[in-house]
């Protein structure tokens, strides 16, 4: 049998797409928003612009979290300037309470 080459096709296979691979999942963006106020936290776009969240589409993510099925809503914030913004918070479900 030959020996795999670093670098080569086969090595990349074998160490980057295996499925049993001990290597940690990255947490994803819209994991740690979810997390973040699955605890109670209250989250606006320049909250999660930043790391280590670093979204840039607070919105959307929060859509496809709807779309999920939480429970979340917005509120409307005016600031001194005359923008506004949302601040998002998560209404917990009974089935978040037994988590």
């Amino acid at each position: 049998m030959k020996p795999i080459v670093k670098g080569s096709r086969e090595y990349w296979e074998r160490n980057w797409n295996d499925k049993t691979s001990s290597r940690p999942k990255k947490e994803t963006q819209k994991q740690m928003i979810l997390n973040a106020l699955k605890s109670g936290a209250s989250l606006t776009q320049l909250d999660v612009y930043e790391y280590p969240y670093r979204c840039t589409r607070l919105a959307a993510v929060v859509n496809v979290l709807r779309n999920e099925g939480h429970n979340i809503i917005t509120k409307h914030i005016k600031n001194g300037k005359g923008k506004t913004y949302g601040e998002y918070r998560l209404i917990p479900s009974i089935k978040d309470w037994a988590e």
